[in-house]
């Protein structure tokens, strides 16, 4: 996403002087998430995970922010643009309302569709419906493959410990244990290690045994974004 493009900076020009392989970025536009702001992963209503039951899909979107005639920020609208319509190009988007409020109407691009919500042609609670049914129909199959898929199970409780049960628990106990670390309170520093040399260490002798220490010698690298100078607590000079 656009507003990631500095930590992507950042990761292709320093992870090859930490020894890593460079990575692989794939951009998309930024669009608003579904409860009116900006998409985020820690605001559950703001988006659609592709594992989320058919149920939670109608529930996110019936109460999405979808305000009458706007089209600039609204997240429902942005699903049928960049999900949709790219999926099921050359195929009608149908919105399927009662004969009392004009009946069923399709939409063969996305222009159109605008077009007739900016003129509030297409009334909010008709749109999220339609855009609920046609959501489900992409994510049926993938649910459909994870929960007849163990290995699929197994890698999503690596990625996410715990899981979205765990969130609201009190602290304390094992609901504490499987909390994920709140990694904005990390002191963690970023560099390169220029050298290795043994220190001995006088002091710790004991009898006939004495003890040495290895110590680096670390150069931290400048970090021009105000993000990571914040997170890293790395002095630039």
């Amino acid at each position: 996403m656009l507003n990631s493009e500095k930590i992507f900076t950042f990761a292709e020009k320093y992870l090859p002087r930490l020894g890593y392989k460079k990575r692989i970025h794939f951009m998309n536009p930024m669009v608003p998430g579904l409860t009116g702001a900006k998409m985020s992963a820690s605001d559950p209503d703001s988006k659609i995970d592709p594992l989320d039951s058919a149920k939670d899909v109608k529930k996110k979107l019936k109460k999405a922010f979808c305000e009458p005639g706007n089209i600039t920020e609204n997240g429902v609208l942005s699903f049928v643009k960049y999900v949709i319509f790219p999926i099921i190009s050359g195929q009608a988007f149908v919105i399927k309302r009662e004969e009392k409020h004009g009946g069923d109407i399709s939409f063969m691009d996305y222009k159109e569709l605008e077009e007739a919500y900016a003129k509030e042609e297409v009334y909010p609670l008709d749109l999220k419906n339609a855009v609920a049914e046609e959501l489900n129909k992409l994510l049926d199959p993938i649910r459909a493959k994870f929960n007849s898929d163990p290995s699929l199970k197994k890698l999503r409780d690596m990625a996410y410990p715990g899981g979205e049960k765990s969130e609201g628990k009190k602290e304390g106990g094992a609901a504490a244990a499987n909390c994920a670390v709140d990694i904005t309170r990390l002191d963690l520093r970023v560099g390169e290690i220029i050298s290795i040399e043994k220190v001995w260490s006088p002091d710790k002798c004991i009898s006939d045994t004495c003890t040495c220490t290895y110590v680096a010698k670390f150069e931290l690298i400048p970090i021009k974004f105000g993000f990571f100078n914040d997170f890293f607590k790395v002095d630039p000079k």
